[in-house]
């Protein structure tokens, strides 16, 4: 029997869906979108030390990045053109004393 010529995409967006769920549990935990997440931690990270161990958190950021890093490759794979970490910095604001 021949192989679907579409099966790379759907596993592609098989595995996409897989990283969604994995995210939202990160939200779930959080009690915030991934990017307040990502921007907590790059910006002012101690109200997440309240509830939890920092190493659990710089754990969970370092998931989060293997995610969305794989969901980009993914994403361009099949002909979106994005950039998630771009979007995850646009509504970020450094500032300094």
């Amino acid at each position: 029997m021949r192989k679907c010529g579409l099966e790379p995409f759907l596993n592609s967006e098989r595995r996409i869906r897989r990283i969604d769920e994995e995210i939202r549990k990160l939200e779930e935990k959080y009690g915030m979108s991934y990017k307040e997440f990502y921007n907590r931690v790059e910006g002012e990270i101690s109200p997440l030390l309240e509830k939890f161990d920092i190493d659990e958190v710089m754990d969970d950021l370092q998931r989060l990045i293997t995610l969305l890093d794989e969901k980009e490759k993914l994403l361009k794979k099949l002909g979106v053109n994005v950039d998630l970490f771009a979007e995850l910095d646009e509504d970020w604001v450094r500032t300094f004393p």
